[in-house]
């Protein structure tokens, strides 16, 4: 009984042993067993193959991240002006409720933020992992990098609910001056 690839002779003598052993295997079953061995070996290298990037694999990714970083900023610069302007103005019911929401999302940002320069930071080892010819551990790297740049956009999906729901605080409240306004 002989394997289709050079790679699966170390399962070949497995499935030999077996025969050897216990001759009422029929033949198609260890063939079966043999091309199942031989698919693994191939999925495998597939895998393998799969991971292998270039150098221009990570570096895709700095416009991306830049502008991340940008919007980010941005947010944060927009949240920053809010909060100083928020205490000159008059104090109402929604008031505790509007500080918890801009405190919250003040952290999200930072964890945004955070997680966005990690990204960047891991992409540009990885270049140089890869550029090194550290090829699996700049892959792992860069996969690691991948990892960062999710989380931030998560966090960044998180902080649009949390302003989603600020702005329905404001609606409330602009909603029930004009209920009071309207019984006056």
């Amino acid at each position: 009984m002989e394997c289709r690839r050079p790679a699966c002779r170390p399962h070949v003598t497995v499935c030999n042993r077996v025969v050897q052993y216990n001759a009422s295997i029929p033949s198609k079953t260890i063939q079966a067993a043999i091309d199942t061995l031989s698919t693994i070996d191939k999925a495998t290298d597939l895998f393998i193959y799969a991971m292998t990037i270039d150098i221009a694999t990570p570096a895709m990714l700095f416009p991306a991240i830049s502008l991340l970083l940008l919007a980010y900023t941005n947010r944060f610069l927009t949240l920053a002006t809010l909060i100083r302007n928020f205490s000159k103005e008059e104090r109402d019911d929604n008031t505790v409720a509007q500080i918890k929401n801009l405190r919250q999302r003040i952290q999200l940002i930072k964890r945004m933020q955070i997680a966005g320069v990690g990204s960047f930071f891991l992409c540009v080892v990885s270049m140089l992992a890869i550029y090194l010819n550290y090829q699996h551990v700049g892959n792992w790297i860069f996969a690691a990098s991948l990892v960062s740049l999710l989380y931030s956009l998560w966090m960044s999906v998180r902080e649009i609910l949390i302003s989603v729901e600020a702005l329905d605080f404001h609606l409330e409240g602009m909603k029930q001056q004009h209920d009071d306004d309207n019984l006056k």
